[in-house]
């Protein structure tokens, strides 16, 4: 695992990259993003500060995320339409 990969501010950016990218990336890479994702999240010191920051660290294999996402959007779509709310 590269030595960047200990801070927190770089687990969270690849949080989103793997979540940006299990579309479009070849399922061996999006493996490998989530196998060092995971690991960064067993760290003590990433779980110390996510759960300071208010966090609760909770792997997830990319099938799992791609059904929460599924499911969110599912929930919340109903909603945004009906209140008109956007993203400015």
């Amino acid at each position: 695992m590269a030595r960047f990969l200990s801070d927190w501010r770089a687990a969270a950016l690849l949080t989103m990259t793997v979540c940006d990218a299990s579309a479009h990336t070849p399922h061996a890479i999006v493996m490998r993003l989530n196998t060092e994702l995971h690991a960064i999240l067993a760290m003590p010191n990433t779980r110390e500060r996510l759960t300071a920051l208010g966090l609760e660290p909770i792997p997830t294999s990319p099938e799992e995320h791609a059904a929460k996402i599924k499911t969110e959007f599912a929930r919340w779509t109903p909603i945004t339409k009906a209140t008109g709310m956007r993203i400015d």
